[in-house]
Parts: structure tokens; C-alpha cells; sequence
């Protein structure tokens, strides 16, 4: 920059304070705007593990009289993407037996496991869960287990 002429030494102060004045607002003003040119890529990533529940909370297990046994609730939860699959395992007392999960009637396996329920997803879900047909004074044992798919 060339100055020509009489100057004071405040006047060249003054000249210099706008001058960086002005520079600075318009390094700020470039700052604040993005270029053209430039881009920022920011990736995350983790790790969850899948973790898979399934239970049958039952209070009281006593027959109704009409051949049903009510056995609680089920609930289940898994968070695998893929989805899921509960089964119940039975002791074979219960073989002729059939498990009623809100309100459809499932004839357990001869052997084996029986789905009782199945999700394409993750998913949280509850059912209501009774035992028909086990007869008036048979014992057994049912086991629910959830397999990720």
C-alpha cells in the first residue's frame, strides 16, 4: 500500500486499525462460510451386542376347569436385526398337549422343540400363555428358551 501526501501519525494509526479491522472481518466472514472445495466427513461407528430374553412370569398355576391352565405371560426381547425365534421345550408327559399363545392353539412337538413365536426383526413383544389338553393330574415341565436368527 502506498500513502502520497501529508500524514500524521494518527492518521497512519487510524489507517492501519481500519485496514485490520477490515481484514479481520473478512477473515472472520471467510471462515464462517464454507468453501466450494471443502468437505467434512465425520463417521461413527460402535459395536452392540445382541442380547436376547424370553420368560414366562407366572403367579399362580392352577386350572381353570374347562381342561386350560393358564401359565402367565411370556415376554420376549431380542435386539437382533435378523430377528429371532422363541421355542418351548417340554418334558413328555406333555406331549399330547397343546400351548395356547393369545388365544391360537400350538400342539407341542413329539420331540424335540416347538416355535411358539418368531420375529423377521428386533423386537419386544408380550403374550398370554396357557397349557390345554395336559390331562387332570399330569405333571410336566415346559422350558422357554429365544434363539437370535
Amino acid at each position: 500500500m502506498a500513502l502520497r501526501g501529508n500524514f500524521s501519525t494518527a492518521h497512519i494509526r487510524a489507517l492501519l486499525l481500519g485496514a485490520i479491522v477490515t481484514a479481520g472481518m473478512s477473515c472472520a466472514a471467510t471462515a464462517a462460510e464454507p468453501s466450494q472445495g471443502n468437505s467434512l466427513t465425520l463417521e461413527i461407528s460402535g459395536f452392540v451386542p445382541v442380547a436376547c430374553r424370553a420368560s414366562l412370569v407366572a403367579n399362580v398355576v392352577t386350572p381353570n376347569g374347562n381342561g386350560e391352565t393358564s401359565l402367565g405371560t411370556l415376554s420376549e426381547f431380542c435386539n437382533n436385526p435378523s430377528g429371532y425365534q422363541v421355542l418351548v421345550d417340554h418334558s413328555p408327559e406333555l406331549t399330547n398337549a397343546r400351548l395356547v399363545v393369545d388365544g391360537v392353539e400350538i400342539a407341542l412337538a413329539q420331540e424335540g422343540s416347538t416355535l411358539i413365536s418368531s420375529s423377521s426383526h428386533a423386537a419386544r413383544k408380550t403374550h398370554s400363555v396357557a397349557l390345554r389338553g395336559a390331562g387332570e393330574n399330569v405333571s410336566g415341565t415346559l422350558s422357554v428358551r429365544i434363539v437370535p436368527l
